[in-house]
């Protein structure tokens, strides 16, 4: 797979996975009387993007990236778990959260955990790399996921809100 992401150097992806913690928030943002609970779960009519949909995709994505993250950090790194290399393509769905609120909460603290495990490692660890069924992955692929996953489904989230909006 060969786009943007893979491009991007260490210091854009923590500066892309840092905005990730506010962007779900602001980028979902919706002026009272409204709420993006009363958006949620509708089937936008340009497209039929739901934001539930992306959220929940979003949501098993990144926890899969960040145990990855994790276990491939180790001075012996463990095998990705399954599904770990469709994650970092983005090609998952996961669960709808319960609501709206509880949807961008957990971005939130996934990308804020995600963020600061990164940015406790060394530059040097970042080619540390995991497998899974013959193919590797280095935490700097991992975080590319990670990145890809974060801008993608919240542009896919925004066009919903802004298509019903």
């Amino acid at each position: 797979m060969a786009d943007r992401y893979d491009s991007l150097r260490h210091q854009a992806l923590m500066a892309t996975v840092g905005s990730m913690r506010r962007r779900w928030e602001e980028d979902l943002y919706v002026a009272p009387p409204d709420s993006l609970e009363d958006f949620f779960a509708k089937e936008s009519p340009a497209d039929g993007l739901v934001i539930a949909d992306e959220m929940g995709a979003a949501i098993r994505q990144l926890e899969l990236l960040n145990l990855a993250i994790r276990t491939t950090s180790y001075l012996e790194p463990e095998p990705l778990q399954e599904f770990v290399i469709e994650a970092v393509r983005n090609e998952l769905d996961g669960p709808r959260p319960a609501s709206g609120s509880a949807g961008v909460s957990r971005l939130t603290s996934l990308n804020e955990e995600i963020y600061e495990r990164l940015d406790t490692l060394r530059i040097e660890n970042w080619k540390n790399e995991a497998t899974w069924g013959g193919l590797s992955l280095s935490i700097s692929d991992l975080a590319k996921g990670v990145s890809r996953v974060n801008v993608e489904r919240l542009n896919r989230a925004t066009k919903a809100l802004t298509s019903q909006n």
